[in-house]
């Protein structure tokens, strides 16, 4: 299996359900394994539905040697250039918050490039999103003016894919509706993904897509999943996801299963010095 990972240059990896545990904490060895793949000549990537700002916080220390693809691929930075940003405007993101208010359940949110804006319903779970890390709750999102990369729909007490249909049915081009885990449903303009956003990232990079791993868990990982034959579904991915990958991890995001990956490439890069 080494011989196929030789030519890899970059790692772009899920954040929740992949590279954090359930309780959201980084492997213990990840600071090792991401030295050793810069120094095989591997840039090291995240690829989120997360705001850039929240990871900049998680990776502040590596943030200027990394790959980032945030916001469900609609923004692109590498080395803290941005590449890609693609946003929603006020009139299309106001409509799509009155069309989350008007369906089942969801309470709408703005993922804006310099906050993340919760309608105020949101207050009492704001445990659950503290990661976003600049948040301010809004009584009517309509009057937020800001640069909007993604509308969400958040489902504190029940599983999205309950009410997904719903919201496909409802809301059509020119927007795309994703699952992002389990709790939230992520409305982009159309046709960002973060394959889209990777795909960008690759032509920044002058790379081609057999030069990319691409690591995930989720409904919205799965177009990365098909860029690259380099794809690997977490062990607790759905079956579905699955199917779009080529590999899956022995282990699961709680046992750092991501590991696996970076072992795989380490191996076969310093195989072929």
């Amino acid at each position: 299996m080494t011989e196929s990972f030789k030519e890899i240059k970059l790692i772009a990896s899920d954040m929740d359900g992949t590279l954090l545990s359930d309780q959201g904490e980084l492997p213990k060895e990840l600071k090792s394994y991401v030295d050793d793949l810069q120094d095989q000549g591997v840039i090291f990537g995240i690829a989120s539905g997360k705001p850039y700002y929240a990871l900049e916080a998680v990776f502040k220390d590596r943030i200027k040697e990394m790959a980032l693809v945030c916001s469900g691929g609609t923004f692109v930075s590498y080395e803290e250039e941005t590449i890609y940003n693609s946003t929603i405007s006020q009139s299309a993101y106001r409509e799509l918050i009155s069309l989350i208010k008007g369906a089942s359940k969801g309470i709408p949110a703005l993922i804006a490039n310099d906050k993340a804006y919760f309608d105020s319903q949101a207050k009492p779970y704001y445990n659950d999103f503290s990661d976003y890390v600049k948040i301010e709750f809004v009584d009517d999102l309509g009057q937020v003016e800001a640069e909007v990369n993604k509308v969400t729909a958040y489902f504190p007490d029940y599983d999205n894919k309950d009410y997904l249909q719903e919201y496909q049915e409802q809301i059509s081009a020119p927007y795309t509706v994703m699952p992002s885990g389990a709790k939230w449903i992520d409305i982009t303009m159309e046709g960002q993904s973060k394959g889209h956003g990777l795909d960008k990232l690759l032509e920044k990079l002058n790379y081609s897509p057999s030069e990319l791993v691409v690591i995930g868990d989720s409904g919205n990982d799965t177009e990365m999943l098909s860029l690259t034959p380099h794809s690997f579904a977490m062990k607790n991915a759905s079956d579905q996801v699955k199917s779009y990958a080529n590999y899956t991890t022995s282990q699961s995001n709680n046992d750092q299963g991501v590991l696996e990956v970076y072992k795989k490439v380490l191996a076969a890069r310093k195989e072929s010095k």
